[in-house]
C-alpha cells in the first residue's frame, strides 16, 4: 500500500480492479521512460498467490488472531509487574471492570491520595487523611490503616469468620488468597470481596472529601455485602449465591454448581 501510494504520487498511477493506467502531467523521455515501462511490466506480471481478502493480523500471537487472554497476559507482563507487587494476574470475573481498573491504579499508587498529589507539587490545604486526620494520606493508609478502614475490615473478616486482621497489607488485599489458597473457588470469591471492600472504602473517602454524604463503618459494611452479592450473582454461573446464606456464611456459597451436582 505504501509503495502504490508512492508511485501514485510520483507517476499518477490509478488502479482500477486488477488493471491500472498512467496519468502523467508531463511526458517521460529517455532512461526514465524505459524504467517506467519496466516497472509497469513488473506490476502487470505480479501475481498474488494468496486468494484470501486483506485482513488485520495480531502480531502478538502466532496465528495472527486477536485474543483477549493474550492481551491480558501482555498487560500483566508489561504493565502490572513492578517493584511494588509481583502479580501473576490482576483480574476477577466476579467484579465489574471499573473495580479491575481501580485495582490496576491502586497497585502502582496511582490513585490521587493527598500524599501522591503533594509529590506532584499540587497545592493542598493538608496532606493528612481526611477520614481520621491522624496520619499522612498514603495509599496504604487510605485503604488499610486508617482507623475507619480498620473498623470496616474487622467487620469483613468477622463476616467471613476469619477472626482478627493479622499482617494485612496492600499485597494481601489485591492478590493474596489466604486462608483459602487450597480452594480455588473460595479464593476467587474472597479476593473479589476484598476488592469490593477496598473500592467502597475509597469511594466513601471521596464522598467526604468532595462534600457528599459519607457512611459509617456499619453502613459501608452493609453496602459491601449488598453490592458484592448483586455483582457476583449477575456475573457468575459457576457459583450459587443465596442471599440468606451469603449474609450468614459466605464461604459456603463458594462451591461451584457442577461440584454440588456431582456430590448430590
Amino acid at each position: 500500500m505504501v509503495g502504490i501510494d508512492f508511485f501514485e504520487w510520483i507517476f499518477g498511477l490509478v488502479i482500477t480492479g486488477i488493471s491500472f493506467s498512467w496519468q502523467r502531467k508531463r511526458s517521460i523521455f529517455g532512461r526514465g521512460k524505459d524504467e517506467l515501462l519496466q516497472l509497469q511490466s513488473l506490476l502487470l506480471s505480479a501475481k498474488d498467490g494468496n486468494s484470501e481478502h486483506d485482513s488485520w493480523k495480531w502480531q502478538w500471537d502466532g496465528n495472527g488472531v486477536f485474543k483477549c487472554c493474550v492481551m491480558a497476559e501482555l498487560i500483566d507482563e508489561k504493565l502490572l509487574h513492578n517493584s511494588f507487587c509481583d502479580y501473576e494476574t490482576l483480574r476477577n470475573k466476579l467484579v465489574p471492570k471499573k473495580l479491575e481498573i481501580f485495582v490496576w491504579r491502586t497497585v502502582p499508587k496511582r490513585i490521587p491520595t493527598r500524599f501522591e498529589l503533594d509529590k506532584k507539587s499540587i497545592d493542598l490545604d493538608s496532606v493528612r487523611c481526611p477520614m481520621c486526620d491522624e496520619d499522612l494520606e498514603t495509599v496504604e493508609h487510605d485503604i488499610i490503616f486508617c482507623k475507619f478502614d480498620s473498623e470496616v475490615w474487622a467487620r469483613v473478616f468477622n463476616w467471613w469468620k476469619l477472626g482478627n486482621i493479622i499482617d494485612f497489607s496492600i499485597d494481601e488485599v489485591f492478590k493474596d488468597t489466604r486462608p483459602y489458597s487450597s480452594s480455588i473457588h473460595k479464593s476467587v470469591v474472597w479476593q473479589a470481596v476484598k476488592w469490593v471492600s477496598s473500592y467502597f472504602i475509597w469511594k466513601n473517602r471521596n464522598n467526604k472529601v468532595f462534600g457528599k454524604h459519607s457512611s459509617t463503618s456499619v453502613m459501608l459494611f452493609n453496602e459491601i455485602q449488598c453490592k458484592s452479592y448483586e455483582w457476583f450473582t449477575a456475573r457468575s454461573k459457576k457459583y450459587k449465591f443465596d442471599w440468606h446464606t451469603w449474609l450468614i456464611d459466605p464461604a459456603s456459597c463458594c462451591v461451584s454448581t457442577s461440584t454440588r451436582v456431582g456430590v448430590g
